[in-house]
């Protein structure tokens, strides 16, 4: 996890901060652990943003996979998620 300070010199510049890493278990976990540790800084700031099963159906597994293989429906599937 970055430090402190350089956590939020990072997160103060956005209104809300999506936290994606890998869709495996040690992502998740990972992901869970950045979000609460943004909210104990800027609560209610950040969230997580998991894949559904039809990315992962795709073998995408993390954003930069999202991107690489389908950017179409990497661009949707984040619209979706930021409304």
């Amino acid at each position: 996890m970055p430090n402190d300070l350089i956590l939020n010199n990072l997160v103060k510049h956005f209104v809300n901060v999506i936290v994606w890493f890998d869709n495996d278990q040690p992502g998740i976990i990972a992901s869970e652990k950045i979000k609460q540790h943004i909210n104990s800084m800027y609560p209610s700031k950040a969230r997580n943003l998991w894949l559904s099963e039809s990315g992962l159906a795709l073998g995408i597994k993390d954003p930069s996979d999202c991107k690489a293989k389908d950017p179409v429906y990497f661009q949707q599937f984040l619209k979706n998620f930021t409304g």
